[in-house]
Parts: C-alpha cells; sequence; structure tokens
C-alpha cells in the first residue's frame, strides 16, 4: 500500500517526514521560542548588581548589599550612611547592591 506523500508525509530541505513529525517538530518550536522570550524577559527585569558609585537606593528601602570584604548582607541607606537592618552601622564600604526581587504570587 503505498501512502500519497501529500496527505502523509512533508518535505523538509532535502528530507521527507512524516506529517506528525513535523507539526511536533514545529510544536516544540514554538515552546522553544516563548521560553526564549521568557527567559529574556526575566534577564531584562531581573534584580541587578548595581554600584554605589553609579547610583543608590531610596533612603530607608532594604535592598541586598555586597561589601568590599566580598560578603553579602541585608541593610539600607539612611542620610549618608550605609546600616544593616538592625540599623547598625556597616564600617565597611559598600560596593554594590541590589533590590529585592518582586515575592512569589499566592
Amino acid at each position: 500500500m503505498s501512502r500519497h506523500p501529500r496527505t502523509d508525509e512533508i518535505a523538509r530541505g532535502n528530507h521527507v517526514v512524516p506529517v506528525e513529525f513535523a507539526q511536533e517538530m514545529e510544536s516544540e518550536l514554538l515552546t522553544m521560542s516563548r521560553l526564549c522570550d521568557h527567559l529574556a524577559f526575566c534577564a531584562k527585569h531581573a534584580p541587578r548588581w548595581r554600584s554605589v558609585d553609579e547610583d543608590k537606593p531610596d533612603d530607608d528601602q532594604t535592598v541586598i548589599l555586597h561589601l568590599q570584604g566580598g560578603e553579602v548582607w541585608t541593610g539600607f541607606h539612611d542620610a549618608g550612611q550605609w546600616r544593616f537592618v538592625s540599623a547598625d552601622p556597616i564600617n565597611e564600604p559598600v560596593l554594590h547592591w541590589m533590590p529585592f526581587p518582586e515575592p512569589p504570587e499566592l
């Protein structure tokens, strides 16, 4: 029994593949394309480290801090002074900061 190429096979370049396979691959490519779009969106909108030389957070905004010694803490900037969340002053240079990510939806 011969198959009619127009109903159950489709040409792809120099190859002939079953229509179902071609449709499945097109669906997978669409899914991968959507995933790539989502990853690009996340990368663009994800919190990033910011140099304190270029930008500082709003006063009293709790942020993530990167200190000169390599440690990472939470704290805030208040009237020219970096402070831990306990309000104790930070005596080591703060190099970078970043805002917290958005909380998950409940």
